[in-house]
Parts: structure tokens; C-alpha cells; sequence
């Protein structure tokens, strides 16, 4: 046998005893969770967060314009109006040129 079949049965090897070890020590867990009795009444939900009141966008992008240091005075950015006019895309690539292709060859005229 070459060295290389003999490696690669060891990996093989290797990987079946931690394949084995892994379902051994999920039988152990599984065996242990059986034996404790759970009981239902104690699960309990947590409570729900509280979470802050809902602020208007404007309310919002003034708070981070005052964080960046624009002073309150100053006129908020204009809502942004989602384009209209999105070009389609492209089905295929785009071919260069005939003269600029790297395997074409030049076309002779016969006379």
C-alpha cells in the first residue's frame, strides 16, 4: 500500500471514531434528560420589553442632525421620493467590437 491510501484510512478511521463518540455522548444526554421529570408549571414567559413611545422620522432625523452637531434652527433634508425611472437591465453582455475581439481574424477580401 502507498503512503496515501494509508493516510486516507486513517482520516477515515478518525472520522468514524468521532462520529461514534458524538451519537455515544448524545445517547448519555438524551438518557439523562429522560430520568429528570420536567414539570410545566415552572416554565414561565419573561416579560415583554418596553420598548420607547413611536417617534415621528422627522422627530427622529432631528435627533441625529442635533447629534452630529446641526443646530436645531436649521431646515431638515427634504424627504427622499423613490425613483420612477429605473432602466431595465441588461439580458445578455454587451459584445465588444468585431476589429477588438482577441481570436477573431481580420476578413480578406479576395479579388
Amino acid at each position: 500500500m502507498h503512503f496515501d491510501n494509508l493516510l486516507f484510512l486513517l482520516l477515515v478511521a478518525v472520522a468514524l471514531l468521532f462520529r461514534w463518540l458524538a451519537s455515544k455522548a448524545g445517547q448519555t444526554s438524551k438518557d439523562s434528560e429522560e430520568s429528570e421529570p420536567r414539570s410545566t408549571s415552572t416554565l414561565r414567559t419573561p416579560p415583554p420589553i418596553p420598548h420607547s413611545p413611536a417617534e415621528a422620522d422627522e422627530e427622529r432625523v432631528r435627533k441625529f442632525l442635533e447629534a452630529l452637531g446641526q443646530p436645531t434652527t436649521a431646515k431638515p433634508p427634504p424627504p427622499i421620493v423613490p425613483r420612477t425611472d429605473i432602466p431595465p437591465l441588461p439580458v445578455a453582455p454587451i459584445q465588444p467590437p468585431a476589429d477588438m475581439r482577441p481570436f477573431s481574424l481580420p476578413q480578406r477580401r479576395l479579388t
